[in-house]
Order: structure tokens, then sequence, then C-alpha cells
């Protein structure tokens, strides 16, 4: 309970913590986890929204990257891209690029004064991919 009351965890990321403290409880691991579940507790919705919700906010990550990220704690990819579209819109993932993009330019402006306008956008893409932004939505950040 200690777990779940700091913050959402997966499905997955719960089984795997249980089974390192408790390696062989694999049948009463399985047995909370579905008691968990059915009262609602543990949720893989609930900590796909969370998740995403912080990537956005905290970490400025893209959706490709929150997508990746959301795999690692054993989301299925099907609830990850469904969940991404409903808490990630593709205005807020606009503007969020736009955001970081502004940034960006100020910084490296700020720093290499002697970079062309095709250098610096060069520069902005590659960040904005990093990121995990997709080509299409970068594409349209640089062109506004």
């Amino acid at each position: 309970m200690k777990w779940l009351a700091r913050r959402e965890h997966s499905i997955h990321e719960f089984r795997e913590k249980f089974l390192k403290k408790f390696p062989d409880q694999t049948e009463s691991i399985e047995e909370i986890i579905q008691e968990f579940c059915e009262k609602n507790w543990l949720s893989d919705e609930r900590f796909s929204e969370a998740f995403i919700h912080d990537q956005v906010l905290l970490v400025s990550a893209g959706p490709y990257k929150i997508l990746q990220k959301l795999r690692q704690k054993g989301i299925e990819e099907m609830l990850a891209k469904q969940m991404l579209q409903k808490h990630f819109s593709l205005s807020e993932q606009l503007e969020k690029g736009r955001v970081l993009a502004q940034r960006k330019q100020q910084d490296i402006r700020a720093r290499k004064k002697d970079l062309t306008d095709i250098e610096v956008r060069q520069k902005i893409y590659q960040f904005l991919l990093q990121k995990g932004f997709e080509s299409d939505i970068i594409k349209k950040v640089l062109d506004q």
C-alpha cells in the first residue's frame, strides 16, 4: 500500500517490484494484483494518464518518447496510444513544440551568434526530434 500511496504504478511495474521483494510468492502476488485491480487501486489507465501529464509538464517529452516510456512500464501499445491521444492532443503537441523551439532558438542565438538561420533551424529540428516529437509536428512548428 505504501507504493501506491506515493504514486500511480502500472500493473507490470507493481508486479516487478513485488517479485524483487518476494520472488517465491508468485501466486500470492498475482492474487494481490487481481484484488487491487478489482478495487481500482491499481489501474494502467490511471497510471498512463498521470505519467503522460508528468512527462509533458516536467520533462517536456514528445509523444514518441512518452509512448516508448509507457511501453517500458508495461503498458499495452493500444492503451498507450489511446491515452496519449486523449491526454496530449495534436494542438497541445504543437503548442509544446512551439514553446520548446522558441526557448531553444533563444539559447542557440545567445551562445552561437555566427550560425545561419538554416543551421539554427536544423539544431531546433534535431532538438525536438530528440525530445520525441514527430517530423510532421516539428515541420509545422518550424513553419510558424
